[in-house]
């Protein structure tokens, strides 16, 4: 039974796509979020043939908006299952299958975003 450990890291800036250069007012409109810095890294272990458990961090720091100057670390333990083959692309290529839940809670104080369930489905080919 063949076993690995994985490693994946990202970074990136969010921009909203409408109420660019505006005062934030109030209420929830893609302006007054602001353009979160995000950092996020995933340990991924796999065994057996399907199974990949994880654990994600993820940190965001918001430079301006409503948020601005607050920042926030999140942990999601979670389960992947896949790649399951359910089709073929070309006599080479299978297409895949993945499907993944998780769990995801602040570690850290002032939150923005408190607990969530998150999921994931991928079709690779």
């Amino acid at each position: 039974m063949p076993t690995s450990c994985h490693h994946r890291a990202t970074l990136s800036q969010q921009y909203p796509i409408s109420g660019i250069g505006k005062d934030p007012k109030t209420g929830t409109t893609v302006g007054n979020f602001g353009d979160p810095f995000l950092w996020n890294t995933t340990f991924q272990y796999h065994f057996m043939q399907y199974f990949w458990p994880e654990l994600e961090v993820n940190y965001e720091y918001w430079p301006n908006g409503l948020h601005q100057g607050l920042s926030q670390v999140m942990l999601t333990p979670g389960l992947i299952l896949g790649r399951f083959k359910i089709g073929q692309d070309s006599p080479t290529r299978p297409v895949n299958l993945i499907v993944g839940a998780g769990y995801q809670f602040a570690v850290t104080p002032n939150l923005v975003i408190a607990n969530n369930w998150v999921a994931t489905m991928r079709i690779t080919f």
